[in-house]
């Protein structure tokens, strides 16, 4: 894949924002048969919560929010669209996740991926934590 063709920023609009919230409800959630997800949840304005869209020839495809605390981040709620899977694009915005961390002095990044993700993660460099969160997410880290 040509990273030159991606562009990774911020939602900056109300057509962003509802490109991001879109994506993010129909992959994480609907897809997955929950079909509660608040648009308006006080996280996404965070002071150190940082939301992102990954675009490909500027279409927005996946989304990401890094959580920037004091001695790691934690990457949240990675999706990619249900036809641009298993492309290769999720190691992309994995890969300027990373990059968007370590810009901030942090070096260790953690995910608390869902079952069925953990080999993605596991190909991206994270291992399984000893401690886990719940029966339904595995805790990953990565020493950035």
């Amino acid at each position: 894949m040509n990273k030159l063709l991606y562009k990774f920023q911020k939602p900056n609009n109300p057509e962003e924002w509802n490109t991001y919230h879109d994506l993010r409800q129909k992959i994480l959630f609907e897809n997955r048969n929950d079909y509660y997800y608040d648009r308006n949840h006080p996280d996404e304005h965070l002071k150190n919560n940082y939301p992102f869209i990954l675009y490909l020839d500027n279409k927005p495809f996946g989304v990401i929010r890094i959580d920037l605390k004091r001695d790691f981040a934690i990457l949240r709620r990675t999706a990619i669209d249900e036809n641009e899977q298993g492309k290769g694009h999720g190691k992309v915005m994995i890969e300027y996740s990373e990059k968007f961390i370590k810009k901030h002095k942090i070096k260790r990044a953690i995910v608390y991926s869902s079952k069925d993700a953990v080999g993605f993660y596991e190909k991206c460099g994270y291992l399984v934590s000893e401690k886990q969160s719940d029966d339904k997410h595995t805790e990953m880290y990565k020493n950035l």
